[in-house]
């Protein structure tokens, strides 16, 4: 897929993964319409783009919210063909004790704003023979302690990803998911400095546990973008993890059981 010239809305886009994908698809020739709720932030990487850049602030759980940043894009880009539903936040604690109205926000933005993500950009990315790109994690396949809200609404994108990837079929359009590891953003720099965290952490070799760059992140998923991949995963050692999870996963659980 050629990527110069194509429109492309990032969602998540002002800070880690997506901050770092904007200035990648930037070099790229692309034009980007950056999505976020961190407007001050999302400004500055708009201003760095110039010309090829957009700010939008806009939730992702609000569907009347992105229908008007879709159209502020056309306005000044032309079409959507490109879309990476990257926002995602995390909530750490036990089952037994996270506060479900945690765990519903939690949902809310990562599940079901991608969803509504979907939904906004869908008539422009199949009119354009687009790609839609869900950004995904391994820790929806792996076992994710204290991170139940946040496995959950992950492994619900790859089946929507799975579903939309078939409806698609007969348009041309085409849905990816790429897996994340563990990469260098203030997310996951938060997340591993949370107690419950550090204590799980202990029985995780350090390798596994070692982030790869943000503009490597980036990177990869500008090449599963113009390669259309069906599935990826980043860093590429953690592939074993995709292809046998049934293998794997007994031994991450007795390793990281509390």
């Amino acid at each position: 897929m050629e990527l110069s010239g194509r429109t492309v809305l990032l969602t998540g886009a002002a800070g880690g993964i997506g901050a770092a994908t904007a200035r990648e698809l930037a070099a790229a020739g692309c034009r980007l319409v950056l999505v976020d709720i961190d407007e001050e932030r999302l400004d500055a990487v708009a201003t760095e783009l110039g010309d090829q850049g957009m700010a939008v602030r806009a939730d992702v759980s609000d569907l009347a919210q992105l229908d008007d940043a879709v159209a502020a894009g056309r306005s000044r880009f032309g079409p959507i063909s490109v879309v990476i539903a990257n926002a995602a936040i995390d909530a750490i604690a036990p089952v037994a004790t996270i506060d479900p109205a945690e765990f519903d926000h939690v949902v809310a933005v990562n599940l079901t704003g991608t969803f509504r993500t979907i939904r906004a950009t869908l008539s422009d990315v199949v009119a354009e023979r687009g790609h839609l790109l869900l950004v995904n994690s391994l820790g929806s396949i792996m076992p994710a302690l204290y991170q139940s809200a946040y496995a959950a609404s992950k492994a619900g994108i790859s089946a929507l990803a799975d579903s939309l990837r078939v409806e698609l079929r007969p348009t041309g359009a085409t849905v990816g998911q790429l897996y994340f590891g563990a990469v260098d953003t203030d997310h996951f720099r938060t997340g591993m400095a949370h107690p419950l965290m550090l204590r799980a952490n202990r029985r995780i070799p350090a390798s596994f546990m070692k982030p790869a760059s943000a503009a490597d992140a980036a990177a990869a998923l500008r090449t599963a973008i113009t390669r259309r991949t069906r599935t990826a995963v980043f860093p590429r050692s953690n592939r074993p993890l995709l292809w046998a999870p049934q293998l794997i996963r007994p031994l991450i659980e007795r390793r990281i059981s509390p």
